[in-house]
């Protein structure tokens, strides 16, 4: 079996060394691509006018004896990291960043609309309870003295669970994650629960 020849072999070998020699040429003779161009030079010392005739107020360099740069300004102290007793949405925040804050201080108020319904569904609740109560001692059939009897003990069961609310947000606020409005307001919830 007969090899081919290679007659352009040697072709596009002077090709490719004849490229090669042009782009190290034209990479040895090329300008310093960290140096500034003479033209970028005098564009950047050139002083433009104001229209209004005031005075250009752009940042003058620093002297050269001065090291200026970009940078990242740490804090002297560690940084605190906060975390709440109970979770739900920010309605609040009652600080500023790097403000010094004093212990048990608020520092952000809890939204309160979830359990404002969730209180007024259970005075409701209550007052359908009592109506319900009201009508069976003045004498029902024993099918709804079961039923009344049955959501009154509904309604202690809710009274229990707002009191457990409320003696959690007790020990939440005293560790200071929650502010006394908060604690007052989950007290009410379950007084009014119990009643």
């Amino acid at each position: 079996m007969k090899r081919p020849r290679l007659r352009w072999y040697p072709i596009i070998l002077v090709v490719l060394i004849a490229g090669m020699s042009f782009q190290a040429s034209r990479l040895l003779r090329a300008e310093s691509p960290t140096a500034p161009r003479a033209v970028d030079v005098t564009k950047a010392e050139r002083v433009a006018r104001s229209p209004s005739g005031e005075e250009d107020e752009r940042e003058r360099p620093a002297p050269a004896a001065v090291a200026a740069g970009n940078g990242v300004v740490e804090p002297a102290a560690p940084e605190t990291r906060l975390g709440a007793g109970v979770s739900g949405l920010i309605a609040k925040i009652a600080v500023t960043e790097a403000q010094h804050v004093e212990p048990g201080a608020p520092i952000v108020e809890l939204d309160r609309r979830v359990e404002a319904a969730a209180l007024a569904a259970a005075e409701a609740d209550v007052l359908a309870a009592r109506a319900e109560l009201d009508r069976v001692v003045r004498g029902s059939r024993a099918e709804d003295i079961r039923a009344a009897r049955a959501e009154a003990d509904a309604a202690r069961a809710r009274a229990s669970l707002a009191e457990t609310v409320a003696e959690r947000v007790k020990q939440a606020a005293a560790v200071g994650a929650l502010t006394g409005d908060e604690l007052d307001r989950a007290q009410r919830e379950a007084e009014a629960a119990d009643a």
